[in-house]
């Protein structure tokens, strides 16, 4: 009896023990499903490394960002991108980040001549676009915000040749930007943007930063502005631009080279009091009524013809 008793009580043992590990096995797998639910749901997601050098954010259609992380401070770089089958890109709900992550730069080049890319969704801690972030994205039409309000550093062409970027621009806490950073010499590279509100910070208009956005009607600089030069060709092309706003600020004191060439739809009035720098904007369509201080010591080529635009005191 006893040995009945110790016999059947090893089998329960047993049995119990063959149940709890089927029991476990079968919890693995509904974890395992829960995870892969998760991770379908979670379109973009971040995988990170040790040391932060070969991070990656990833998504189920099949892009590849590679990232780098600073431990310390958590920013992310991204580099140049691997396309997959998502034309919205996604970098505002991207998921799994470490703790104090953020995507703080769009590195060189990170979406470049992706031209299935239609729309891109940013996060409000990207404080840098590095140099040609989107450049001939032909399909891109709508990034948002445009810009995160974080942002204080625009690259060269960011966004050149986007012929398709639609939009009202703001970009009120930038500080730096590089030559053609939403245009080019004329339409083939300028974006299809509709207007601009610039930051008070802004101190130089980069040559071509508008070049040939010959949709963009309006043009605002803001309250305060420090903007001091208009760079070559920064204008040139826009021919929809009606308005220019104050028209131009009034510590200008440089005007580049066929800055506003192009731009037939404006005929404003023009008070340039600080000029000392101008130079070929002669096809300007100015108002009669255009003048300009007496301090011009440096005309480039445009004395010829120019009296017809600019009355000199």
């Amino acid at each position: 009896i006893d040995q009945t008793k110790s016999v059947k009580h090893m089998y329960n043992t047993e049995s119990d023990k063959v149940k709890g590990d089927q029991t476990m096995k079968k919890a693995s797998i509904v974890l395992g499903v829960a995870a892969l639910v998760m991770m379908a749901q979670a379109d973009w997601w971040y995988e990170a490394s040790a040391d932060g050098k070969s991070d990656k954010i990833v998504s189920t259609g099949g892009w590849t960002i590679p990232c780098t992380r600073d431990t310390k401070t958590g920013a992310i770089t991204t580099g140049k991108s691997t396309a997959g089958s998502e034309t919205d890109v996604d970098l505002r709900n991207v998921t799994g980040l470490p703790d104090g992550a953020k995507i703080t730069t769009l590195g060189y080049q990170t979406f470049r001549s992706k031209v299935a890319i239609t729309s891109v969704l940013l996060p409000d801690t990207i404080t840098t676009f590095a140099n040609e972030v989107f450049t001939g994205c032909s399909s891109l039409t709508n990034v948002w915000p445009f810009l995160p309000p974080s942002v204080t550093t625009l690259g060269r062409m960011v966004f050149n040749a986007c012929l398709k970027l639609t939009g009202d621009l703001e970009i009120p806490n930038v500080a730096s930007a590089g030559d053609y950073a939403f245009g080019g010499d004329n339409a083939s590279y300028g974006t299809a943007i509709k207007s601009a509100k610039l930051g008070s910070g802004l101190q130089t208009i980069p040559g071509g930063l508008f070049g040939g956005c010959s949709s963009m009607t309006s043009v605002v600089f803001g309250a305060g502005s420090q903007v001091t030069s208009i760079g070559a060709k920064a204008f040139i092309n826009c021919s929809s631009l009606t308005e220019i706003s104050p028209f131009l600020p009034s510590g200008v004191t440089s005007i580049g080279n066929q800055a506003f060439n192009g731009c037939t739809s404006l005929a404003l009035p023009l008070f340039l009091p600080s000029i000392v720098t101008l130079g070929d904007t002669k096809r300007i369509n100015l108002a009669e009524s255009d003048q300009t201080g007496a301090g011009i010591t440096d005309m480039g080529h445009l004395r010829e013809g120019l009296n017809t635009f600019f009355a000199f005191a």
